[in-house]
């Protein structure tokens, strides 16, 4: 087993409710760009989010946790120039509805993986260099594609989910 940019994805995830995390997502972007010649899909659900901030309805962040009455400061405007600065290495994947966490995963998988792996992030994940790829060969090295899941570090503070698939 061998993992390389020939066949592997790279998916990141953007709610859209803050330009807190906007700003997360131009910091990915930025080193995405710096260390990788691939290209990053991002899942954007801000369309749908920004419908149920507006119409004051409940918004599942987990399937465990959800907020309700809920503002945004999302700066749409600087949305959009980042996906087209951006548009030799973005792709945009326009999702039409609110996903907690953990379905987002399903949904990058198995609706818009096109390759044999797939490299899903946070989009406040940052690269710090350009061994990323080397450090999850050295995990999967004398494997077969049957023996893994998923490889790789989690650094997280608080819990999150994974599909149960």
């Amino acid at each position: 087993m061998h993992i390389d940019i020939s066949n592997t994805q790279f998916f990141t995830f953007f709610s859209g409710m803050s330009n807190g995390e906007l700003l997360h997502l131009e910091r990915l972007v930025h080193s995405f760009r710096r260390y990788n010649k691939s290209i990053l899909y991002v899942l954007d659900q801000h369309l749908p989010l920004q419908e149920l901030v507006r119409s004051g309805s409940r918004i599942h962040l987990t399937t465990s946790s959800y907020a309700e009455n809920v503002t945004s400061d999302l700066d749409e405007a600087r949305l959009e120039r980042l996906f087209e600065q951006n548009a030799d290495i973005l792709r945009r994947i326009q999702i039409d509805k609110q996903y907690p966490h953990g379905p987002f995963i399903d949904e990058a998988l198995y609706h818009h993986r096109d390759f044999p792996y797939a490299v899903i992030m946070d989009s406040d994940v940052v690269f710090l260099g350009d061994g990323f790829l080397d450090e999850i060969n050295a995990i999967v090295r004398g494997m077969t594609d049957e023996d893994v899941v998923a490889a790789g570090h989690i650094v997280q503070r608080t819990p999150f989910e994974l599909p149960s698939q």
